[in-house]
């Protein structure tokens, strides 16, 4: 990544792919691929395009004020991106549609996410003043309620 550019590296003798990703400003959101896309967040919202750079789309326009920064994590696996903007577990058809909240950690940021075949798990840091650290958090892929 440079600037608001994200550039694949050449791969035994592939022509490198760059994708502009970010018309407001340094890209330092996050990235995920799978079998046929790349997905970034940045300060907008949620992208998705082809790997080869083409048919570039904004997935969502979730309003926050802590996409790309602050924004902790991103995954895709079985047709969703699950995705955080800061304080709130996400999930985006990657065909496109409605966003999903799936968990919310109010006065807190999270710092990752993964995922497994069942669950989206984070960790958050408490955004009280003292920075400290917070704990991991889990919910199903399909939605409920967060537990530690």
């Amino acid at each position: 990544m440079n600037g608001s550019t994200i550039t694949t590296n050449a791969f035994m003798g592939t022509v490198p792919v760059e994708w502009e990703v970010s018309s407001v400003g340094d890209f330092d959101g996050d990235i995920a691929v799978d079998s046929t896309s790349v997905y970034w967040t940045d300060a907008v919202g949620l992208h998705e395009a082809n790997l080869d750079g083409s048919a570039s789309i904004t997935l969502s326009s979730q309003p926050s004020q802590s996409i790309g920064a602050t924004a902790g994590g991103l995954a895709v696996s079985g047709g969703y991106v699950y995705w955080t903007d800061g304080n709130s577990v996400l999930k985006t058809p990657t065909a496109g549609g409605a966003t999903t909240t799936l968990a919310s950690a109010p006065q807190t940021r999270i710092q990752d996410l993964v995922i497994d075949s069942g669950s989206v798990y984070w960790t958050v840091v408490a955004m009280d003043g003292t920075q400290k650290p917070g704990a991991v958090l889990t919910v199903p892929l399909l939605g409920g309620n967060p537990f530690t």
